[in-house]
């Protein structure tokens, strides 16, 4: 039955209404997709650039200088700009050629064209494919070699400018900051850098990135709503099963750690030799039972970590397979049939890389994100500690050089402008040992810090005058100071003799390191740090202890031990010995008298040398009058003088 005029009118009109809402909306998905591509992904190869500048420079203005910021980030913004606009050209010449290769590849099964030519042409797709994605990369590599290189620039010339005031402080063994050879130490300016930029691109690339998601899922719903719950359903079981997989992978390498660990400190106690003659005579302190469990468990643990990372390694490769395997299938079934036109696969093929990308964003940059405010945190609190650096006034005070001679002469030290102690005469010679004899807030460390040239705060400013008994001035003076705590990550024999100084000569290092081992040795010190130590004393940092996490204690046995390897002028010991256990007090009394004759020793005053014929005797005393005031009087060597100042 042939149907009636009415209903083929209705059917026609139907058809045409729904082609018609149909090339809407492929016009209004292309209409979204054309900025997406075209404005939002070249902007955020230019912002994140300009961001990274803004943060740099905001950071180190104040400190380096501003003609040094903009140069050092400057040349990486443009670097980094023109880098990210040329990967974009190669990305989307790339893109461009995805629809030549695949009316091409679908060409080679028609029988009514040349095949061998086609067959061709598709190699040269594949070819430039193939090459320009190289190419992408290397410029990536180069671009990043680069601004990483001004970056740390940068950050080493800002160490510079507040290595002195900032880390003296802490790590008093320093000779000088003013070295030539600066090394690549890790520090608070660098770090600082890499937080803002860190937290600023994964910000600005994960606003990005959710835009291109919901653009990407809002062209497929418009093909067909099936798409983007099967593209989201699809991308969240991939992304959060390799997830869980990299976890425990990660779980078990750290278990794995700590059973070597466990199983190797019972050998560590003693030497290798030892250790053979333990194990060979099974005596009692080397439990063979358990390092044979021990290392049965890590071995289980080893196969479960290989497992598991051929696992993942195959949820990787097979989501990656998957990924292309079923962007081609949706569009293809689709297009045989009829739902989409030719054109729309290349819609199908962006949203649904843009959902599943959306997913490995979000779970990898999750942690970061729930960091940034302590991340922020950390760069405030170190702003504000260069804003405070930056308002410290320079000292008044007048220094000159006479051999073997250390005198200080009207030395007053204001805070707030008030008075806080004034010392008329202090005067020591080649071999002098002085104490300073005050009680517990007098000033003593501050008096030692300015003895040092050291800026402690902006409130405190001293006047006078200062010989020193060496040429180089307050540089050939060591402060070792009571506290424990290191800035830098270093090695033990980097702590002891700083890199920046090390003889460049291979037999001077050898010597040095024998020098070094002799006075650990002496110091009975050797045998607790023996398996701490590297294998060189230039050797690199990576994968040996450091000496945070050493104890207190023998923290202050290396500064001590490292004081007599440089051999100052002047050694200058702020409560150092204070805390150590009498045998190792004695031990380090001993070695300065034998290895430091020539050194002025000045020292806080500890009881149990008060009765050393050596010492002369100073002593800070601290009376209200005018507000908080203070002088140093000079005690000579008579018994009743020394009782007089004796607790």
């Amino acid at each position: 039955m042939r149907p009636s005029p009415t209903t083929c009118t209705i059917n026609c009109n139907t058809g045409a209404m729904m082609n018609y809402l149909y090339s809407a909306n492929v016009r209004l998905a292309e209409f979204l997709y054309t900025p997406m591509y075209y404005v939002l992904l070249p902007a955020n190869f230019i912002m994140l650039p300009i961001y990274n500048s803004i943060a740099t420079y905001s950071l180190f203005e104040s400190i380096v200088g501003r003609n040094s910021v903009i140069i050092n980030t400057g040349i990486p913004l443009l670097i980094s700009t023109a880098a990210g606009l040329a990967i974009y050209s190669i990305d989307t010449y790339i893109g461009s050629g995805n629809d030549s290769l695949f009316i091409n590849y679908l060409s080679l099964n028609s029988y009514d064209i040349n095949k061998d030519e086609q067959w061709k042409q598709f190699n040269v797709f594949i070819l430039n494919f193939i090459s320009f994605s190289i190419l992408s990369e290397l410029i990536k590599t180069i671009e990043r070699y680069i601004s990483d290189k001004l970056t740390l620039s940068l950050a080493r010339e800002a160490e510079d400018a507040t290595d002195k005031k900032v880390y003296s402080n802490q790590n008093l063994i320093k000779i000088s900051s003013q070295s030539d050879n600066k090394n690549d130490y890790p520090n608070i300016s660098y770090s600082c850098i890499l937080i803002l930029s860190r937290t600023g691109s994964y910000l600005t690339k994960g606003a990005s990135t959710v835009i291109q998601a919901s653009i990407g899922a809002f062209m497929l719903f418009q093909l067909h709503p099936i798409l983007p719950i099967l593209s989201i359903i699809y991308g969240g079981v991939t992304q959060i099963v390799g997830k869980l997989i990299s976890k425990k992978i990660a779980e078990l390498e750290t278990l794995v750690t700590d059973n070597v660990n466990r199983r190797q400190k019972p050998l560590k106690q003693h030497s290798i030799n030892e250790s053979v003659k333990l194990v060979t005579s099974g005596a009692e302190k080397l439990n063979l039972k358990y390092l044979t469990e021990t290392k049965s468990e890590e071995r289980s643990l080893k196969n479960k970590k290989i497992i598991l990372e051929k696992l993942l390694s195959f949820v990787n490769n097979t989501a990656s397979v998957l990924n292309v395997g079923i962007r081609w299938y949706v569009s293809g079934l689709m297009f045989y049939k009829e739902i989409i036109k030719p054109g729309d696969r290349a819609i199908i093929e962006i949203g649904m890389l843009k959902i599943n990308q959306s997913f490995s964003y979000i779970l990898e940059i999750a942690p970061e994100l729930a960091n940034t405010m302590g991340h922020i945190k950390k760069v405030r609190a170190f702003q504000d500690k260069l804003k405070d650096l930056s308002n410290l006034k320079d000292d008044k005070i007048i220094k000159s050089y006479e051999e073997g001679v250390f005198k200080i002469k009207q030395l007053a030290m204001f805070k707030d402008k008030k008075l806080l102690f004034q010392v008329d005469k202090l005067e020591c010679k080649t071999g002098d040992r002085c104490v300073i004899y005050g009680s517990t807030g007098c000033g003593k460390s501050t008096f030692f810090a300015k003895i040092k040239s050291l800026n402690i705060t902006q409130n405190y400013i001293a006047e006078g005058y200062i010989t020193y008994p060496d040429k180089n001035k307050e540089k050939n003076i060591i402060l070792v100071s009571q506290e424990d705590y290191i800035p830098f990550e270093q090695s033990i024999y980097q702590f002891i003799y700083l890199p920046e100084i090390l003889p460049k000569k291979l037999v001077e290092l050898k010597l040095l390191k024998a020098q070094i081992n002799d006075l650990l040795q002496e110091a009975e010190i050797f045998e607790e740090l023996r398996y701490r130590l590297e294998p060189e004393i230039n050797s690199s940092r990576d994968n040996i202890d450091q000496v945070n996490s050493l104890s207190g204690g023998q923290k202050k046995i290396l500064k001590l031990i490292g004081a007599i390897v440089h051999k100052p002028s002047v050694l200058i010991l702020d409560e150092t010995i204070k805390s150590l256990d009498p045998g190792s007090k004695g031990r380090i009394y001993q070695m300065l008298d034998t290895y430091l004759r020539d050194t002025i020793i000045i020292s806080s005053y500890h009881k149990d040398r008060a009765e050393s014929k050596r010492d002369k005797f100073y002593n800070i005393e601290c009376f209200i009058k005018n507000g908080f005031s203070a002088e140093i009087k000079y005690y000579s060597k008579k018994n009743k003088d020394i009782q007089e100042i004796s607790l």
